[in-house]
């Protein structure tokens, strides 16, 4: 796994986490709000900040924590696709869910952790 916070001028910080608790206390211990405010303080372009957890087999979660406590989620997965009913295509699909509860962004990690493709498809 890889797992990075954004912060709000595009930088960003790879952290050395390896498993699911780990990438919990991470998430939980920075500082969201401040990271906000400058992201609205800032004149130049910006980013929102967020974490993110890459699988070995590409799939990528990513976290945008909000002023509400709630986070907007984006979900990046590989998919295979049959056309033709012969040949096939790889792609990437991305889910987003807006307003997700922090409750239910600390699952999805731990989802993420036991790579558990189907219940993050049916949590996001």
């Amino acid at each position: 796994m890889i797992v990075w916070i954004q912060r709000h001028d595009f930088s960003y910080e790879e952290l050395p986490i390896s498993t699911y608790q780990q990438a919990v206390d991470a998430f939980e211990e920075f500082d969201w709000a401040e990271e906000i405010l400058k992201e609205k303080e800032l004149e130049e372009e910006t980013c929102p900040p967020g974490f993110g957890i890459v699988s070995d087999d590409g799939h990528v979660l990513h976290l945008v924590p909000k002023e509400t406590g709630e986070c907007l989620i984006h979900f990046h997965y590989p998919h295979t696709e049959k056309y033709l009913f012969i040949f096939t295509r790889n792609l990437k699909k991305t889910i987003t869910k807006e307003n997700a509860s922090w409750g239910e962004s600390v699952l999805l990690m731990e989802q993420m952790f036991h790579a558990d493709l189907d219940k993050i498809l049916t949590m996001v």
